[in-house]
């Protein structure tokens, strides 16, 4: 059940997913080579949820987007809090969430920046979500103050795939973030840290994704 908006400045950076391509996002992404690069993504994913999710948890997952792994995280937990910004997105999550009768997750319309959430939660979810972020620092810090236990977040890699998707995406007007290692551990100095690569990772180059894992010590 969505909550009502919360006004404010997104998050995101000219993100055109969110709004005019929401309806067909999924059909986007769902051709060769996406295919590809997000069952790399799922898979890394897959293996850091197993140690991560526990079955009397609240997750809150942020930006949500379509809910294309909302259902199952969903799934692993007792209660799951969504907070997406686009009105565009959130229509489709609630008709993935109705027709795969998902009934424990609700779901608050807001910038996750400016929205205040009344709690802390078991684990802190965000996938796909860093590429378009404005100040990384602030958002996974307001994430990290959140998270009882642990941090499931996904970022693209600063490496010679990721450098062309940015140029890419710049040449259509879409600002793309890219983040090492390095810079994530920055974030994140009171957290473990497990990282990941996915999404095309090959003896070559370290693919498109880095799958992170924070946990507190």
């Amino acid at each position: 059940m969505s909550q009502a908006p919360v006004e404010s400045a997104p998050i995101h950076i000219n993100n055109p997913y969110t709004t005019r391509w929401a309806r067909v996002y999924d059909r986007l992404f769902n051709v060769p080579p996406f295919t590809q690069i997000r069952r790399s993504e799922e898979q890394a994913l897959d293996r850091m949820m197993a140690p991560t999710f526990r079955q009397d948890d609240h997750v809150l997952e942020v930006g949500p987007g379509t809910g294309r792994y909302t259902v199952e995280f969903a799934r692993r937990v007792s209660k799951l809090t969504a907070v997406e910004h686009s009105p565009h997105m959130i229509d489709q999550l609630n008709c993935r969430l109705e027709r795969e009768c998902v009934g424990n997750c609700s779901v608050i319309h807001s910038d996750f920046i400016a929205c205040e959430l009344p709690q802390q939660y078991d684990v802190v979810v965000i996938i796909g979500v860093m590429d378009y972020v404005a100040d990384p620092s602030a958002f996974l810090r307001k994430a990290a103050t959140l998270a009882k236990r642990e941090l499931l977040f996904t970022t693209p890699y600063c490496g010679t795939l990721a450098h062309l998707h940015r140029i890419g995406n710049n040449l259509r007007g879409i600002a793309v973030n890219c983040f090492n290692e390095g810079q994530i551990r920055g974030y994140l100095p009171d957290f473990d840290l497990q990282i990941a690569p996915a999404g095309l990772h090959t003896s070559l180059w370290r693919g498109l994704t880095l799958v992170c894992r924070a946990t507190r010590p």
